[in-house]
């Protein structure tokens, strides 16, 4: 498994028990202690803990903007009603579609789908990347193509 995909998961995990301790606006007291622990516990290398601090603080650091475009594009979601898990794996993958132009976007949907795959439920995981195709293509919320339409996007 690559360090990237390995810093991802334990982003996701990160983002996750940040929430549940803090609340969704990730406070960063919350974000340090949940970071420090997993260092603590993982012992991570140097490259799959640079790429998880920089996701997880970039991710906090945007949360509302995050947040915001999620709540846009989520059709028949509310922030409030997403499982918190789901919310995160958004987050990431927002952040790294809008802010990390290191980092394809198809890797970035790709990931994120797989993490909800993972993590969440396969529902979630065709949710994750309708939301993730529409931000990336610039379309309206709501907006759909034949080809979404079709089960093919």
């Amino acid at each position: 498994m690559s360090k990237r995909r390995q810093a991802r998961r334990a982003a996701a995990q990160l983002l996750y028990q940040a929430e549940i301790w803090g609340g969704a606006e990730l406070p960063l007291d919350d974000v340090n202690t949940c970071l420090e622990n997993w260092e603590k516990d993982s012992s991570p290398d140097e490259a799959t803990r640079q790429f998880a601090m920089e996701v997880v603080y970039g991710v906090a650091e945007h949360v509302a903007e995050l947040d915001e475009i999620i709540d846009q594009y989520a059709e028949d979601w509310t922030l409030e009603r997403m499982p918190v898990i789901d919310k995160n794996v958004l987050r990431l993958a927002l952040y790294e579609l809008l802010h990390r132009d290191d980092i394809p976007w198809q890797v970035s949907v790709n990931e994120a789908v797989e993490l909800a795959k993972r993590y969440s439920t396969p529902e979630c995981a065709g949710f994750v990347n309708g939301v993730l195709v529409a931000v990336q293509q610039g379309r309206p919320p709501g907006e759909t193509t034949e080809q979404d339409e079709e089960g093919d996007g």
